[in-house]
């Protein structure tokens, strides 16, 4: 069952305002300063709020939420309802998996190795080191796991720092820096 979180874009946002509180901008700005003016696509795009950073970029985004597919058309962007899991990339200039790591597990090394082939210049990949899912207290942990279902390919894994630097390190991150609660690794071609 699809937890509150993705029951619509609007709520999507509001609460990961919350979560991410003064690096929710940040974080945003950082990853349209990685992308430049390249062409995007948007792997588990979400509500797409990369948009409102970047300026003039093709941009393409992949969403398995309906309800945020629709949202996003409504909103003139260019989104396709697509289980990433199923669905071949397109060569791209840029790809960006952003946050959504977590959501692919344990299948989430394909999808690297799908993104990385697909890309052209750059693959960015932002993911949660720090989550409340991780929490030691069990009461948090346990609301937080069940917090983030989209309704498809739950998981309730989330990586840890150091998971993900290796991981990183694995697949070549030209670049590896912390942001907020957020690890970003640049692949560049």
């Amino acid at each position: 069952m699809r937890s509150i979180v993705y029951w619509h874009p609007f709520t999507y946002k509001i609460i990961m305002r919350l979560i991410y509180g003064k690096y929710y901008i940040p974080f945003y700005e950082k990853i349209a300063n990685e992308i430049g003016n390249m062409e995007v696509l948007d792997i588990c795009c979400g509500d797409c709020y990369i948009t409102k950073f970047l300026h003039g970029n093709k941009y393409l985004g992949y969403e398995i939420i309906p309800t945020f597919v629709k949202q996003a058309k409504k909103r003139g962007l260019s989104v396709e309802l697509v289980d990433i899991k199923k669905q071949s990339f397109p060569e791209t200039e840029c790809i960006l998996i952003s946050r959504a790591l977590y959501q692919l597990y344990p299948t989430h090394e394909g999808i690297i190795l799908k993104a990385l082939n697909s890309a052209k210049k750059k693959l960015i990949i932002a993911e949660s080191a720090i989550n409340l899912a991780s929490s030691g207290n069990p009461i948090v942990s346990s609301i937080a796991k069940r917090s983030t279902n989209p309704g498809v390919h739950s998981s309730t894994k989330r990586f840890n720092p150091d998971e993900l630097r290796e991981l990183y390190e694995k697949f070549g991150a030209k670049k590896i820096e912390f942001l907020g609660r957020d690890l970003i690794g640049v692949f560049e071609k």
